[in-house]
């Protein structure tokens, strides 16, 4: 140390006390912090330093287990003098990722008070995500961090009175995996694009990641920090179940919905074979909101399939696979209304 500059000084020691290695990092101003030894040997320190006269910003560093400098990472850099900014609290995760407590600023403003900050990490410094936490308008500090067992974090520290009805009290905070108090909210917003296209868009808040079951043996993911809107093309017509599952922590909210993917040439008050040519399984489609009976006939005009009061509206599926490969007409009646088409059905497709 000289004068006006405080460095981190770390020293590693065996267990009868005797020095391994000693190692100093710091700037040429204040530099501060806690470590905590990782699962991997490696060694994580948090807290902050002072980048400029009386100007803080939180300072992560990594050293390998002989105290050899990885990587640094700094975040929430303060603009005014002496504001706070420190995440000199560190707590790894199963997976690797590190959760960060501290203090900081709100806005960065010169009239904001300390609020208490959590931040997650990767292994590699990237910050996943961070909550701001604060009770009143004056400073709040916070001086502890632990995972229970469900995941959940609890959080401990003091805030400051800010009216002559409070005093300085302590503060304690629990919050799910996520950093939040509140419980996940589901908003999802489905609209057709065309015939065969479906786009989505997730609302949702306090959340991590949604899970969409399109109905067609597919699904997607849309996480939090990522694209909120996704679409989906369906290759085949039919009325589609549609289940999103919106996670956070041990939270889940599942909410389901229908979509019609009508074949193209629907609109055309035709009899609509889809696909064609086959190999014995199709659907079967008429734009009518009445019941038909469904006759299939082969080439010499025989029936060799029927089906009574069938609606053809949302499409309606026929298994011919018992049949030979050939042409075949299908044949939908309803009172005065006669329609028909011609399927093949092609056993080697």
């Amino acid at each position: 140390m000289v004068s006006g500059e405080v460095d981190n000084w770390y020293l590693c020691v065996d267990s009868d006390g005797n020095l391994i290695w000693e190692k100093s990092y710091g700037g040429p101003f204040y530099d501060g912090g806690n470590a905590i030894s990782l699962n991997n040997g490696e060694i994580q320190i948090s807290g902050s330093r002072e980048y400029a006269s009386h100007r803080y910003e939180s300072l992560v560093m990594r050293l390998n287990n002989n105290g050899d400098f990885l990587w640094q990472k700094s975040y929430m850099k303060q603009s005014f003098y002496y504001h706070p900014s420190s995440l000199h609290l560190a707590l790894e995760l199963q997976d690797g990722s590190i959760i960060l407590e501290g203090t900081t600023t709100d806005n960065n403003s010169f009239f904001s008070q300390p609020i208490g900050v959590i931040m997650k990490i990767s292994e590699s410094g990237d910050s996943l995500w961070s909550r701001y936490y604060h009770l009143r308008s004056d400073d709040h500090y916070t001086w502890d961090l632990e995972e229970l067992d469900n995941g959940d974090f609890l959080m401990s520290g003091y805030v400051f009175p800010d009216s002559p009805n409070n005093t300085q009290d302590g503060w304690l905070m629990r919050t799910n995996c996520l950093g939040y108090f509140e419980h996940p909210k589901d908003s999802i917003v489905m609209s057709g694009i065309g015939e065969n296209v479906l786009s989505l868009t997730n609302y949702s808040s306090y959340y991590d990641y949604t899970i969409v079951n399109w109905g067609d043996n597919s699904s997607d993911t849309v996480y939090a920090s990522g694209n909120q809107n996704i679409m989906h093309e369906y290759t085949l017509p039919g009325n589609y179940s549609i289940n999103t599952t919106t996670i956070a922590c041990n939270d889940t909210i599942h909410k389901s919905s229908e979509y019609l993917v009508i074949p193209e040439q629907y609109e055309s008050s035709e009899l609509v074979i889809f696909p064609n040519p086959n190999q014995g399984h199709f659907e079967i489609w008429l734009n009518s909101d009445d019941l038909f009976d469904i006759d299939v006939l082969d080439l010499n005009g025989r029936i060799v399939k029927q089906d009574k009061n069938v609606l053809l509206k949302n499409g309606c599926p026929l298994n011919l696979m018992e049949l030979e490969s050939a042409v075949y007409f299908i044949r939908a009646r309803a009172g005065n209304q006669v329609y028909q088409s011609r399927v093949v059905i092609a056993k080697t497709l």
